[in-house]
Order: C-alpha cells, then sequence, then structure tokens
C-alpha cells in the first residue's frame, strides 16, 4: 500500500524539518527551556496546556475526541496559530524518533495551517 501525501503536508513537514534542524544546535546548547530570555531574540519555552493538547492528541480512538482535540488546538492555538507553531516547533525538536516528527506535520495538515503561518510565527526565534 502506497501513502500519497499532498504538496502542502511535505512543505509544511520540510518547514518544520529545516527549523528544527537550525535550531537544535541554538536550543541544545541553551538547554531549551532552561535558558533565560536574552536581547538576542525570542527563547522557545514549553506552553503546558499545549503541550498537553498536543500530546492528547495521540491518545485519541475516535473521529469525535479527534475532532475535540482539534478544536482546542484551534482555540488555544492563538491568532493564526501564532502560539501553536512554536509549540509544534518545540515538540519536533523534542521528538523521540520519526514517529513524533510526522505527528507535527500531520497536526499541520490537519489545521491547514499555512506555509506563511509558519513564518510569522517562527520569526522571532
Amino acid at each position: 500500500m502506497r501513502i500519497k501525501y499532498d504538496e502542502r503536508f511535505l512543505v509544511s513537514l520540510i518547514v518544520m524539518g529545516a527549523c528544527s534542524m537550525a535550531a537544535i544546535p541554538c536550543f541544545a546548547q541553551s538547554k531549551l527551556a532552561q535558558t533565560q530570555p536574552s536581547n538576542k531574540g525570542a527563547v522557545l519555552i514549553a506552553d503546558k496546556a499545549i503541550q498537553d493538547a498536543i500530546s492528547s492528541l495521540q491518545e485519541v480512538t475516535t473521529e469525535s475526541e479527534f475532532k475535540a482535540v482539534l478544536k482546542n488546538l484551534r482555540q488555544i492555538g492563538g491568532t493564526n496559530y501564532s502560539d501553536l507553531i512554536p509549540q509544534l516547533l518545540y515538540r519536533s525538536i523534542n521528538a523521540r524518533g520519526m514517529k513524533d516528527t510526522v505527528f507535527v506535520g500531520g497536526i499541520i495538515e490537519q489545521l491547514g495551517i499555512r506555509d506563511t503561518n509558519l513564518v510569522h510565527a517562527l520569526w522571532p526565534y
């Protein structure tokens, strides 16, 4: 069986992967959430509510639960997903394997997050 991905999903996955790879040395050196803000730019810190909502998406068993969690992510994700996208990057940086990384791309696809939203939300980082 061959899985087909649409172009937006692949672009989103590539953008998140590129951002992750570019950010890993910086964040690894600063121990991610352990850093203090500096005047060099924004510091990526985990938002517990959003990270919990992202994690709960992996535990859904029905379509109605899936839709409810996506609705919650839309509500807490900020205008144009400006709060959610950095948290997806945080999740991607801390991924424990390819499954977690693809999971982030799947969230981007399911929510219909546009590439311009990704760029605007990640610009400070």
